[in-house]
């Protein structure tokens, strides 16, 4: 008999993409008696469309693969990882295992931080454009310090 002993544990800390799942559309077969399951394990079954809950997002298109390694269902979670691998997540298993970031409310801008903003801006653009680290005199205040993280942020820096 093999030792009984439990397996190492290990915690998520990825960052992935995902929309949660208001409905599925197949693509069915002209014969309304061949169901969507029956379909989608043949070679005609294309795939479909995801309509995610959030409001300002397209229909998602999916191909046959997806639907059948990852069987999408509405209440789940349509997931991206780093590197563009696409999955599916139930619900509970997304939402006990990810907080969602980047959700907070914009920062409203005061003239008085215009100039530390407007140089933040210049700073990341002279940055992205040669790659090199510019010379400047941004102020180091709370509302810098919060657009530097969410462009940090956004550019996976």
């Amino acid at each position: 008999m093999g030792n009984s002993r439990e397996m190492p544990k290990y915690k998520c800390h990825k960052v992935v993409w995902a929309l949660q799942i208001k409905e599925v559309i197949c693509h069915a077969h002209e014969d309304t008696d061949i169901s969507i399951e029956e379909f989608a394990k043949s070679d005609e079954f294309k795939g479909g469309h995801i309509i995610p809950v959030e409001e300002g997002y397209g229909p998602v298109p999916f191909d046959a693969g997806y639907y059948r390694k990852h069987n999408p269902v509405a209440g789940g979670y349509y997931v991206v990882y780093k590197g563009g691998y696409k999955s599916f997540s139930p619900a509970q298993a997304l939402e006990n295992g990810y907080t969602k970031i980047g959700s907070s409310p914009p920062i409203s801008i005061d003239p008085d931080h215009a100039c530390s903003l407007k140089a933040l801006v210049k700073f990341f653009a002279e940055f992205v454009k040669t790659g090199n680290m510019p010379e400047t005199e941004i102020r180091s205040d709370k509302l810098t310090t919060a657009y530097c993280d969410e462009l940090i942020e956004a550019l996976n820096v």
